[in-house]
């Protein structure tokens, strides 16, 4: 009997040891796990210090909370740790399906997570302030290179809007029944009582963006959804804007050469010299003191055809319209009816040349009055 309590006591004494070689309390109160190394707290700054396995290719440390599973058959479910398997310096944060940021005093209040079950997909709940932002633009990593194709058109159909966020219910606090409150409860309580007004008042400011259901209709790629929700890339709506843009500019470019030519030609038939009664410019129908008129041509300018409207009192011979070009050349001769006393000539884009012509209305020999028309 004495052997065998002597044997138990030397078996106690050696698990003792190989515990003590792997755990170690300091005198201070602190704690090192793992295989102890002099001086790796020089300073004792540490209350809990886990050592990796010395000599170990795998010599990082690492806490495990719950099972930790095989790395081979996808284990390796949630730790803390020291990034890979050397002495790095660098802290390993891993959850094997995702990682979740929490405060305050409930579940409720994430403020970022990770979840694979969700999407492959950082989710910030708060806003983000960075000194940059940049993604992987590098043209090595991408394929099917295309032309943003007609941009404004795709871009008026948007409707930017202005929004609020609708405000959440409030959660309802219970203070606890167990006795008073301790100062720093107290102080903790005030606190975020605070804080959730502040957060709720920041929630319903007055923002500007897109609806992303009508978005979605225009731009389908830039509209994401998550648990049944819809949230908008706007950094992807950036390159259409661009594309946009500078289709707007060749448009306005492409205006102005053709208002300057017009100003030209205007220049031009500015300069011809016909003896007239009355001359006048503009779209107001004219009256001249003997009945006879001529109307400004509509439309104008004109691209297909456009129509002419006259006046003609009884008693006036041989009625005509003639059209000039800027350089007073004459391009066409019409004569009117004499016995209508208003009429119209209808002129065919085809029958005259582009740019700016002068038409007149001569009666009984004399020019009456003469406009302007452009055809484009």
């Amino acid at each position: 009997m004495f052997m065998k309590n002597y044997f138990i006591t030397i078996i106690l004494l050696l698990l003792c040891i190989s515990a003590n070689a792997q755990i170690r309390v300091e005198s201070n109160g602190a704690v090192h796990v793992g295989t102890f190394r002099e001086n790796n707290d020089l300073h004792q700054v540490t209350n809990l210090q886990i050592l990796g396995r010395n000599g170990d290719a795998r010599s990082a440390s690492k806490a495990s909370f719950g099972d930790m599973g095989r790395q081979a058959n996808q284990g390796w479910n949630v730790f803390l740790g020291e990034w890979t398997n050397d002495d790095t310096d660098m802290m390993w944060l891993h959850g094997k399906y995702g990682t979740y940021f929490t405060y305050g005093d409930a579940i409720d209040k994430t403020f970022a997570y990770y979840d694979l079950l969700k999407g492959n997909q950082f989710v910030f709940n708060t806003a983000v302030t960075a000194t940059s932002f940049n993604l992987p633009s590098d043209e090595r990593l991408k394929e099917n290179i295309q032309e943003i194709k007609q941009p404004l058109s795709s871009l008026i159909k948007l409707n930017g809007v202005d929004y609020n966020y609708k405000s959440k219910p409030g959660k309802l606090k219970t203070k606890s029944t167990d006795g008073s409150l301790t100062a720093k409860e107290i102080r903790d309580i005030a606190f975020f009582d605070k804080w959730d007004k502040e957060q709720e008042k920041k929630a319903i400011k007055k923002r500007h963006g897109f609806v992303a259901q009508e978005l979605q209709e225009v731009f389908p790629e830039l509209v994401d959804e998550q648990d049944g929700y819809l949230s908008v890339d706007y950094i992807g709506l950036i390159p259409v804007i661009v594309e946009g843009i500078k289709e707007m500019q060749s448009i306005i470019t492409q205006q102005n050469e053709k208002i300057k030519s017009l100003e030209t030609l205007l220049e031009k038939s500015d300069n011809l010299n016909f003896q007239t009664q009355g001359t006048t410019t503009g779209n107001e129908k004219i009256e001249i003191t003997n009945g006879i008129s001529l109307n400004q041509n509509i439309p104008n300018p004109f691209n297909s055809s456009t129509e002419i409207a006259y006046s003609i009192p009884a008693g006036v011979e041989n009625a005509v319209m003639n059209i000039y070009n800027i350089n007073g050349t004459l391009i066409k001769k019409i004569s009117l009816d004499n016995s209508l006393t208003s009429g119209s000539v209808k002129i065919s884009s085809s029958d005259v040349p582009k740019g700016v012509l002068v038409y007149t209305l001569t009666a009984n020999g004399k020019i009456i009055d003469q406009k302007r028309m452009i055809n484009q």
